[in-house]
């Protein structure tokens, strides 16, 4: 799955600003990247609907955001 295709899907869930699909995997061998929408009113809900969610074949895994930027 690339990008483009990542920001059409999550332009279903809000108004997505940034997707980011890093190039090297993660210690485990998985493929992980970001994506940074400009407002969610419940960043719980959004998490619950998109954990887990199967894309091109492939399962997501979403974290919520630890450390907000100023």
């Amino acid at each position: 799955m690339r990008e483009k295709e990542l920001w059409i899907e999550f332009k279903k869930w809000g108004d997505s600003r940034e997707v980011v699909i890093a190039r090297n995997q993660n210690k485990s061998g998985r493929r992980y990247g970001f994506v940074r929408f400009k407002w969610v009113d419940n960043a719980r809900k959004l998490k619950r609907q998109l954990d887990n969610l199967v894309l091109g074949g492939l399962k997501l895994h979403m974290n919520l955001l630890k450390h907000g930027r100023e």
